[in-house]
């Protein structure tokens, strides 16, 4: 029988823990925490995080080592550490001695069943790994949280960018029942407390800190490592609420997981899907989630979308839309020029959301024709008053296509009496690619004695290109120059350059969205010709107007009411 030598076992110190720990982090600086929350050791590259030697950092608390707007999310992830557990990477801004050091880290933590009373916390550079490159989107509210449109774009791009390494994503959907309850039984602070520390649990589970979203007033999500268990997150939140209301049980969440795994669907095909289902969850909670992944979320799209489409394409053809009237006016006395015609649908349907499917569906045309004949119809019935006038929107994509332009062409040669009682505006929503294609059709449309108007212009960056191709009666400005010409300087200069640039061309200039009288005011100064919004008047089924009294008008401008509307201007309502 061979002899076995027995080697004495070398007792494991503190120290080697301490460089087990190192080695399981895997980062640029160690920090370990005591139990106070106190830095106990700290070796590695500490100056190049905090400008100053590790040395320095042992006794400090944790809280001075952390930009003050993630410290609610280092705490989120000190308390749910359990032992054995390990958290990150999450990304974390550090509080520098200077304000212009500070630098955003990847963050992990670890509590070894060594040393259940330490928490180990690895600190690495960001490199230009594959989510670094990922910009982060600026949270919506106090507590960290995206909202449902900037996580969608996020864990869209993360997503994408998976595809190429071996990660599996998913993204968790959690419903909080009664969360706006508890919020009513506590006073503000306590409530914004709650709400960040909620925010800072979601976070401290999602991929890199950054990828945590809320939809609704109950309903968030946050986007996770496939493997990576979620019951941390829920229990941490569960745990909030009830420490928030001690006379209640606190929030039980309702969650649902779905991998994110994206097959081969393209980087459009995966924005589309992941949005899709962030919406699906936002109106019908966790039990509208689609089983299998992006693929049949995808699938499930697809289909919705058929049976839109399929919808839409029923009410085109029974002319089961209706249309509605707002006023136009003339900023310099206040009264009536035209309306504008809009469509609207069954009263759960946003005609903005509406438009834009059918131009993404390849329905526009279609349904822009349909409105123009309907228009028409009704200009020349018996019972309309023959002094109204109205303008009419027409799809920039539509005026694209040769079908659809011959219609049009035809559809005004039918009607030639309307010459001076409509006009088209060209929207925008669509990019226009021909635009010499495109200024011959209008200019025949100008032909026949139809007037033409540029309709959300400096909405898009070709707005300047298409004033310079298109030769239009009007220029329609953005309502978001017109929101911002009493608060921004920068924007009134723009409108101010534009009407002038629209006064050599022979253009004249129309604002949108006009909701205050101190607005009016100001784009008439500035020398805009005509306004629209709510304050001369809402979207109405009959076409009313009546003008605000409050309005000021120029003494001087009273000889010139003889308008081309003058019969008709104050007495319409």
């Amino acid at each position: 029988m061979a002899l076995i030598r027995l080697e004495p076992v070398r007792p494991v110190t503190s120290q080697t823990i301490r460089y087990m720990a190192f080695a399981f982090a895997a980062a640029d600086l160690l920090i370990e925490l005591d139990a106070e929350g106190r830095v106990s050791f700290a070796i590695g590259a500490a100056n190049i995080f905090f400008d100053e030697d590790e040395k320095t950092l042992e006794g400090r608390r944790w809280r001075d080592l952390v930009a003050e707007e993630d410290a609610p999310l280092v705490e989120a992830l000190v308390e749910a550490l359990d032992v054995g557990g390990r958290y990150g990477p999450v990304m974390v801004r550090l509080r520098g001695r200077r304000p212009e050091i500070n630098r955003r880290v990847l963050f992990n933590a670890c509590r070894l069943p060594q040393q259940p009373d330490r928490i180990a916390c690895a600190l690495s550079q960001l490199t230009a790994g594959a989510f670094s490159s990922v910009k982060a989107p600026v949270a919506s509210g106090p507590n960290g949280l995206l909202n449902k449109d900037s996580l969608g774009d996020r864990t869209a791009e993360i997503v994408a960018a998976s595809k190429a390494l071996d990660l599996r994503l998913a993204l968790t959907f959690l419903e909080l029942p009664g969360l706006t309850r508890l919020k009513g039984r506590l006073d503000d602070n306590s409530a914004r407390s709650l709400m960040q520390r909620i925010g800072a649990a979601l976070r401290a589970g999602s991929l890199d800190g950054q990828t945590a979203g809320q939809f609704a007033d109950e309903q968030f999500g946050y986007l996770h490592e496939a493997d990576k268990p979620t019951q941390a997150v829920a229990h941490a939140i569960q745990k909030l609420t009830k420490e928030a209301d001690r006379d209640g049980q606190g929030i039980v969440p309702i969650s649902r997981t779905m991998e994110m795994s994206a097959g081969e669907l393209s980087p459009e095909g995966i924005v589309r899907a992941v949005k899709y289902s962030i919406d699906r969850m936002a109106e019908g909670g966790t039990e509208a989630a689609v089983d299998g992944g992006l693929a049949a979320t995808f699938d499930a799209l697809v289909n919705a979308t058929m049976e839109r489409i399929d919808a839409f394409g029923r009410m085109v053809k029974h002319d089961d839309f209706k249309i509605v009237y707002q006023p136009i006016v003339t900023l310099r006395d206040k009264s009536l020029h035209h309306f504008e015609v809009l469509s609207r649908f069954e009263a759960e349907t946003s005609p903005y959301e509406a438009i834009r499917f059918a131009e993404e569906t390849g329905l526009v045309e279609d349904f822009d024709i349909a409105v123009l004949m309907k228009v028409c119809g009704m200009l020349e019935a018996r019972e309309t008053d023959p002094r109204l006038t109205v303008a009419v929107n027409i799809s920039g994509r539509s005026l694209g296509s040769d079908l659809f332009a011959g219609l049009v062409q035809r559809e005004l040669t039918q009607h030639p009496k309307l010459a001076k009682r409509l006009a088209l505006e060209i929207t925008e929503s669509a990019e226009i690619k021909d635009l010499t294609r495109l200024d011959a059709i209008v200019q025949r449309i100008r032909q026949k004695g139809f007037e033409v108007c540029l309709d959300d212009f400096g909405a898009g960056a070709a707005s300047f290109q298409y004033l310079r191709a298109l030769k239009v009666d009007w220029v329609k400005i953005d309502g978001l120059y017109v929101r911002r010409v009493l608060k921004d300087q920068r924007d009134k200069a723009m409108i101010e350059s534009l009407v002038e640039l629209c006064r050599k061309l022979g253009v004249r200039t129309v604002a949108e969205q006009i909701e205050t009288v101190e607005e009016a005011a100001a784009l008439r100064a500035i020398g805009v010709e005509l306004g629209q919004g709510w304050l001369f008047g809402r979207p109405a089924d009959l076409p009313a107007y009546k003008p605000p009294l409050e309005l000021p008008t120029e003494s001087s401008d009273r000889p010139n009411l003889r308008a081309r509307r003058a019969g008709y201007r104050e007495s319409w309502g």
